[in-house]
């Protein structure tokens, strides 16, 4: 009597490792819209560093959450950073169109460690440049963090061609610089994705 053959058997087929998801972006702008700092642009931005309270202030473009972004230090606690953002420059002819001016304001730390910040945005407007500081920004949770900040002219409030009206973004609280932390250094901040819109909250195009 012939041996019978052995069964033959086949391995399963190992499932295929499912990809890792890529990070969708928190949100995406048309280009020529939006200052991304990816150029490393930032010729438009200046520090006032003449105020009795006036902060020394170091910018430059580096990688911030996952993209470039304009970064602000003011190692002196005590002080306060001002940087301009010159309007006038970015809406060219469509400077008088401007009614809200939005952005991403991120936040870190040398340590390591998240602490809430939140400062200030004046404005100038008019033809004599009158100043507003009635505008506010935070970042007080670490999930949200950076966060969209924005910030909506007075309804009798413009920019007029011709002024040079620009608008200031301050820092004046850091719950890192709070002497009970014992860190000794203030939370470095970011700026990114400024987005200029008009009265109907449509993206403005750049000069």
């Amino acid at each position: 009597t012939p041996t019978p053959k052995p069964t033959e058997t086949t391995e399963p087929e190992a499932p295929e490792a499912t990809p890792t998801p890529i990070p969708t972006p928190a949100a995406s702008y048309t280009p020529g819209y939006v200052v991304d700092f990816e150029d490393g642009n930032y010729s438009f931005v200046k520090v006032k560093e003449t105020n009795g309270d006036s902060a020394e202030v170091e910018l430059s473009v580096v990688d911030f959450g996952g993209s470039k972004a304009l970064k602000v230090v003011a190692p002196d606690t005590s002080k306060v950073p001002y940087v301009a953002i010159d309007v006038s420059s970015l809406a060219g002819d469509a400077l008088e169109s401007v009614r809200s001016i939005e952005m991403d304001i991120g936040i870190s730390h040398a340590s390591g460690k998240f602490y809430a910040v939140s400062g200030l945005c004046y404005y100038y407007v008019g033809e004599k440049n009158e100043e507003r500081k009635d505008a506010t920004w935070s970042v007080y949770l670490e999930a949200k963090n950076p966060k969209r900040a924005v910030f909506k002219l007075g309804q009798n409030d413009s920019f007029k061609m011709g002024a040079k009206n620009i608008i200031m973004i301050t820092k004046n609280t850091d719950l890192a610089s709070d002497p009970n932390t014992g860190e000794g250094a203030a939370s470095e901040f970011y700026i990114d994705n400024i987005v200029l819109k008009d009265a109907d909250g449509k993206e403005i195009a750049l000069n």
